[in-house]
């Protein structure tokens, strides 16, 4: 449906048209969503010229497409490309003053990026920023996710014992906004999982990644990047306890 939208877009309009590139942004929100990653940077790449074109009166078609390649990078393992995309993006949306929901997402996102890049001081410091940003507008479902990104950053600064209680606070939060099977619960799941491990507490950690993997699979599917991930996860602290002789 969405890419009969961007191409009825493209005819009525016309294919450098602002309707257009907006059409073709949101066909990639939805093709990376569902993993298909190839067909999502398709799409962008065909809008980024277009609200480029743009940029003069409609900044924030730019960033907002801006923000969607970094973090299709960012998916992609590609992380210097991520955090050009992400950083202009966000200086773009400064720039022009845009919706502060808006900064904050771009924010939390150039934060992820720089986490995977292990630039965790930054990183803290941005997700920090955003989650002050999230708990003005009040956003449960946007704050919890940003607690989620610093507490994963709090744990791989070596402060476990600080972040603990974000992951949990935060997987409070997801289940109460969004529901306890939602993808992004399975998300904060597997990262306390990853904390309990790597205290020690593999059989503790063990249920979560279950019960995560067996959501991401009902909600996206067996072969989604994010399935995969999580159930490599489980059967790895899987074996850790048959190797310990604490589970099966």
């Amino acid at each position: 449906m969405l890419r009969a939208a961007a191409e009825a877009a493209a005819r009525t309009s016309g294919p450098a048209s602002v309707e257009a590139a907006a059409a073709l942004n949101q066909l990639g929100v939805a093709c990376k969503f569902a993993g298909r990653y190839d067909e999502a940077e398709a799409a962008y790449a065909r809008a980024l010229p277009v609200a480029e074109a743009h940029a003069s009166d409609e900044s924030e078609l730019l960033a907002t497409v801006l923000h969607n390649l970094g973090g299709l990078a960012h998916s992609r393992g590609r992380r210097d490309e991520a955090e050009r995309h992400a950083r202009r993006g966000l200086r773009l949306r400064e720039a022009y003053g845009g919706d502060a929901r808006d900064l904050a997402s771009d924010i939390a996102a150039l934060a992820a990026i720089l986490e995977a890049q292990e630039q965790w001081e930054e990183a803290e410091r941005l997700y920090r920023r955003a989650l002050a940003l999230w708990e003005v507008e009040g956003d449960d479902q946007e704050t919890a996710m940003t607690m989620n990104g610093l507490a994963a950053v709090v744990r791989l600064s070596g402060r476990p014992a600080e972040a603990e209680p974000l992951f949990r606070r935060a997987l409070e939060m997801v289940e109460a906004e969004r529901g306890a099977g939602h993808p992004d619960a399975s998300t904060v799941r597997n990262n306390l999982a990853m904390l309990l491990n790597a205290t020690g507490r593999a059989a503790e950690a063990f249920p979560l990644l279950e019960r995560a993997a067996a959501d991401l699979e009902a909600m996206l599917g067996a072969d989604h990047p994010a399935t995969r991930d999580v159930r490599t996860n489980r059967d790895r602290i899987a074996a850790t306890l048959r190797t310990d002789g604490t589970h099966g």
